[in-house]
């Protein structure tokens, strides 16, 4: 889409597995994909096959800039994505896929699909910090992507939509997250997460100078060999927290 192009009101077509027919939130597994995606164009008329292996082909360099085979055009866009990426966030590629594909068809601003984005990494990201089961997320995600405007204020809709406590939608608020961060055993969980927490932290300081993250590494503030002073801080129990 011309930078300088209003967005069109268009159809979005995508059934939630492949995001390419009419959106009818079917829950397929992934070892079933291609026998779904086989009786559906069975059904298709010599026309219809043709017309549905080219949005496979478009819907295929979409799904290459969501898992970093490519970039996206747009920078913030292809930054957000790889955030996403680091935190591993693939349960909401369905959503992530039918909102691009629109993007792509002119129905929302390339600024729309990354405000989404970085909606989807606050929910994720707290709650994961928050301790709330992720075992609810493909269905959270899923239900997104069949529920998705075809217009509007997409970002608002997501947000209110991830936010209702509705089937497992509890999105943790400030508060609550600050009180689980200060006790978050981020050592303890994947670095390349803990890295992204510290990193992000530091990038919020807006510093006219950022850091480069590019050779950052992560060290621990406690001793190996306990001092003293480290004892007395840590308490009767020191050897068992150190």
């Amino acid at each position: 889409m011309a930078a300088d192009a209003e967005p069109t009101s268009r159809r979005s077509s995508g059934r939630v597995h492949a995001a390419l027919h009419d959106a009818v939130g079917e829950e397929v597994a992934k070892s079933a994909i291609y026998v779904e995606q086989k009786k559906w164009m069975l059904g298709l008329s010599d026309s219809g096959v043709f017309e549905e292996l080219s949005r496979l082909r478009e819907a295929s360099r979409i799904y290459a800039q969501i898992v970093g085979i490519s970039e996206h055009s747009d920078p913030e866009v292809a930054r957000r994505l790889a955030r996403l990426r680091r935190w591993e966030i693939a349960t909401a590629n369905p959503f992530v896929l039918k909102l691009l594909l629109a993007v792509d068809r002119g129905s929302f601003w390339p600024r729309d699909a990354a405000n989404c984005f970085e909606i989807i990494e606050s929910f994720a990201v707290r709650r994961a910090v928050c301790g709330v089961p992720t075992n609810q997320l493909k269905r959270i995600f899923l239900t997104a992507a069949k529920g998705m405007p075809a217009t509007g204020e997409i970002s608002g809709w997501l947000r209110t939509m991830l936010a209702d406590g509705a089937s497992g939608r509890r999105w943790p608020k400030d508060e609550e997250f600050k009180d689980f961060l200060l006790r978050y055993r981020a050592y303890s969980n994947p670095l390349t997460r803990c890295k992204f927490i510290l990193e992000s932290l530091e990038d919020s300081y807006g510093h006219r100078e950022p850091a480069s993250h590019a050779s950052a590494t992560i060290e621990h503030v406690m001793p190996q060999t306990l001092s003293p002073e480290w004892r007395t801080e840590l308490g009767p129990d020191a050897e068992a927290t150190h």
